[in-house]
């Protein structure tokens, strides 16, 4: 019967290929207690070959096979209880199993039990030398995951040497597990083996062409790096991207930064990299979540503006320990967007700060001390928290530690502008635009620096052209009256007029006095007094008044002598010319040019709202995160 089972199932003899009549023979056999016949009958069962598909007939006859002892069917019948598969979960019997195969030197069987005892699976203790037993006689029948083991429990059991032996069997084997290890072991020159970046970039492409997803990370990795290999980006991308299709999550957020970036050749597709840190993220590579909430935040990569997603990929990154995270959390907070509660953002900043140690967080965290906002006000915390940020380059705690210096109880221990100055300048250096104003400010005032016009108004220029309202109204006066520059009235006008349509009322004022005295344009002096007037700008309002006062006096009584300009009267003219020139000799900032004392509080006043421009970061800035076209994961 069991024979005419085979002609039918192959088609032999003169026979039919016929599943249903092989099967029909098949279980004539077994229910006659023919042990290979119940095998047969099993695997058929299982599959649905020649009957319907039934996992559990499929262990009945497993289990009558292996009381019979057809070892496979024992084994078989293992791997049933291992997955709970046609019978309840069981890791004690499915050891039972493996054990009677292995016992019958069936080299899988040997395997599984193996693991069984190095991982306990049995119901007692994990036995690393009972393992090691089982793992090598499966290894020496040419199991290579069995060497492999086998290598790691002897390595456990301190038998280096021996360990290292079965690990380079089991790699020249074809093992890639045990290729990509020997590969780590001579690249770090550990585990008894010399370092040897030959023999390391030798193991890593046998494991990374075998299908090694770790190996071929690591690959990508070396090219992008020029790691043992000259830099070719093109093999790195290529090699992440077989990576990150096994799901390797720090080879998927990579390939995503090489799109954004328009590297290896890759044109600039945002929506390729939000797809590729989309699955790095699901994958819990914190980077890519911190800098697809960034895409969200700034409705980037054709996504739709979104605060509540960009807070949700956010807080999946802050639970992972980015800090850029917890620092954009805390601007979302801040801000009262994403419908999140502006008290929340302190923690937020304090997490990022304390826990991570982010620079920018410890610069906002200083700003909230300074301006005892949330917390009881202290300038000396504040400077503290300024200074841990200047440490570390920020340019907003350098900025803030420098502007400490500047004037006493700022929370350092004496006034000294000749300190301030110095981290003003490497604040200013690092792109800061308020650092940059008030370094020039200071150059203008002598104040922690030797007085020179030409230093302020180039630092003007710089702050200026960065969008610095004040810097743009001091730079206007500079070249309106030539104090470092040339004199320049177009130059004056043009910055004035930046300024002052950058909503700047002090701007919007000097303008209004460029116009009037320097353009000789009554009109436009008018509706730029008018602008500053509506701002508050009580010199606006008083000029204003005045003007309407002698329409009034026009209309009615007619001119008064000396006054026959229609403008302003000759002794206000005069009044207001004084005042102009006093305050270009107290401080050379312009009709408004801002004094330090200014300056300080409108920096107070800042702080009173633990502000500067708390904007959220994207991911070359973000600290742990993507540090540009190599970073590597996190």
């Amino acid at each position: 019967m069991v024979t005419l089972a085979w002609c039918h199932r192959k088609g032999a003899l003169g026979l039919s290929r016929d599943d249903t009549e092989a099967t029909r023979y098949y279980r004539m056999a077994a229910d006659k207690g023919h042990a290979k016949a119940q095998h047969c009958m099993a695997l058929r069962c299982s599959k649905g070959l020649g009957v319907e598909r039934d996992e559990a007939e499929a262990v009945r006859f497993l289990r009558l096979a292996a009381d019979q002892g057809v070892c496979d069917a024992q084994f078989k019948l293992g791997w049933c209880y291992t997955l709970g598969k046609g019978v309840e979960k069981g890791q004690a019997k499915a050891a039972e199993y493996y054990r009677l195969a292995a016992d019958q030197s069936h080299a899988e069987a040997q395997f599984s039990y193996g693991w069984a005892l190095a991982k306990g699976l049995g119901g007692e203790e994990p036995d690393q030398r009972g393992a090691a037993k089982y793992f090598q006689l499966a290894a020496e029948q040419g199991h290579t995951a069995a060497a492999f083991n086998l290598a790691w429990c002897l390595s456990r059991l301190g038998q280096g040497e021996e360990a290292m032996e079965w690990f380079h069997k089991s790699a020249e084997a074809g093992h890639a597990e045990s290729q990509h290890l020997l590969s780590c072991c001579y690249a770090e020159g550990n585990s008894g083996l010399r370092q040897d970046d030959s023999e390391a970039m030798s193991w890593l492409q046998l494991a990374a062409s075998a299908g090694h997803a770790e190996a071929q990370f690591d690959l990508a990795e070396r090219h992008n790096n020029g790691k043992g290999v000259p830099v070719d980006l093109a093999a790195a991308a290529r090699w992440y991207r077989l990576a990150a299709e096994q799901g390797v999550a720090a080879a998927a957020y990579t390939l995503g930064v090489f799109h954004e970036q328009g590297l290896a050749g890759l044109a600039v597709n945002e929506g390729e990299a939000a797809r590729w840190w989309r699955q790095a993220g699901d994958g819990g590579h914190p980077s890519a979540c911190f800098d697809l909430g960034v895409f969200y935040s700034g409705g980037r990569a054709g996504l739709v503006q979104n605060d509540e997603e960009a807070a949700r990929w956010w807080l999946r990154a802050a639970a992972k320990g980015h800090a850029g995270a917890c620092y954009n959390l805390g601007a979302l907070h801040e801000a009262g967007r994403a419908t999140l509660p502006k008290d929340g953002a302190l923690d937020w900043f304090r997490r990022a700060a304390e826990d991570h140690g982010y620079a920018p967080a410890q610069a906002q965290l200083g700003l909230y001390y300074a301006a005892g906002q949330g917390v009881e006000r202290s300038p000396e915390t504040a400077a503290k928290w300024f200074r841990l940020a200047a440490g570390q380059d920020d340019p907003s705690g350098m900025y803030h530690l420098g502007w400490c210096y500047l004037e006493e109880s700022r929370g350092v221990p004496k006034k000294n502008p000749k300190k301030g100055c110095q981290w003003l300048s490497k604040a200013a250096d690092a792109g800061n635009l308020e650092a940059q104003f008030l370094l020039g400010f200071c150059y203008h005032r002598g104040d922690g620096v030797p007085q020179d016009d030409r230093e302020a108004s180039g630092w003007y220029l710089r702050a200026a052209e960065g969008g610095h309202p004040d810097a743009m109204n001091n730079l206007a006066f500079c070249y309106e009256h030539g104090q470092g520059v040339g004199l320049n009235t177009d130059e004056a006008t043009r910055w004035y007029t930046a300024a002052a349509e950058a909503g700047l009322a002090k701007a919007q004022f000097n303008l209004g006095l460029h116009y009037a005295k320097v353009e000789k344009d009554e009109a436009e002096a008018i509706k730029w007094y008018r602008r500053a007037a509506r701002q508050g700008h009580a010199q606006a309002q008083f000029l204003l008044g005045v003007r309407h006062l002698e329409d009034i006096r026009d209309e009615g009584e007619g001119p008064e002598p000396g006054n026959a300009d229609g403008g302003l009267g000759k002794q206000q003219q005069k009044k207001k010319v004084v005042k102009r020139k006093k305050s270009k000799k107290r401080h050379g900032g312009g009709g408004e040019g801002r004094t330090l004392h200014q300056h300080q509080q409108q920096g107070e006043d800042r702080q009173e709202s633990a502000s500067t421009s708390n904007t959220t970061v994207d991911h070359s800035q973000a600290g742990g995160g993507g540090s540009g076209a190599f970073a590597a994961a996190n």
